[in-house]
């Protein structure tokens, strides 16, 4: 038998079961946000959500894009990096960190900089 379970703060699913946690450049990337209300259950208010680039390069699209039933897309930039995401519902605030990889030829030439 199944037995509800509470989730405490929020939880931010990526929507693709394969995908694992790291993007290319340019890659689409939809999630699902789950947030309980004061009484534990589901929460249907729309997330505020929130992107910070954490360095000069652009990781990731500052832009969200809202979906509708807590669902939302970004995109990764054209740069290699990481942003914060920050994600508001129903009281609770959690940030996550979202990764891109460089497009090939830039780690490329990056590591025969770096004498790779």
């Amino acid at each position: 038998m199944l037995v509800p379970m509470t989730i405490p703060g929020i939880v931010v699913l990526e929507d693709n079961p394969r995908a694992t946690g790291f993007h290319g450049s340019g890659e689409t990337v939809d999630r699902t946000v789950v947030a309980p209300d004061d009484s534990g259950t589901a929460c249907g208010e729309p997330p505020g959500l929130a992107v910070e680039n954490l360095s000069a390069a652009t990781a990731v699209d500052t832009q969200p894009t809202a979906l509708g039933g807590g669902r939302f897309r970004v995109t990764m930039g054209t740069q290699g990096g990481v942003a914060r995401l920050v994600v508001t519902a129903c009281g609770h605030t959690a940030p996550r960190a979202v990764s891109s990889s460089a497009p090939r030829r830039h780690r490329a030439a990056g590591a025969r900089a770096n004498g790779c």
